[in-house]
């Protein structure tokens, strides 16, 4: 069974990835290698620094407290795409304006 956090940073994954599939910049490509939890059986990210990042958001949006709330996921997700927007020069303005809270809420309720 996934942990709340790791929910959060899937549904974040497929959000970007299906962003991505309408408009591909250099930008999201490269965070996306970063984040898929596709590339190494053992772990939850390409980059475990990445998912180490994203949990960092999640708590401190959570605020210490691990809750099964669509909204905290969302608003960790925004936090951590500015973060590596601010801190690690990704462009990702675009990807942040248009990052969709029903999208969002679409892949979070699709995962177990």
């Amino acid at each position: 069974m996934r942990t709340l956090s790791e929910k959060a940073y899937l549904s974040m994954f497929y959000v970007i990835d299906a962003y991505y599939s309408v408009h591909p910049t250099d930008s999201v490509g490269s965070l996306l290698s970063d984040l898929s939890p596709f590339i190494f059986k053992d772990s939850i990210s390409a980059d475990p620094a990445a998912y180490d990042d994203f949990c960092d958001c999640f708590a401190k949006t959570a605020k210490g407290r691990e809750v099964d709330d669509v909204d905290v996921g969302y608003q960790a997700a925004k936090s951590f795409l500015q973060f590596y927007n601010d801190e690690f020069g990704f462009e990702l303005e675009n990807l942040i304006r248009d990052f969709s809270y029903e999208d969002y809420k679409k892949a979070y309720h699709s995962l177990k």
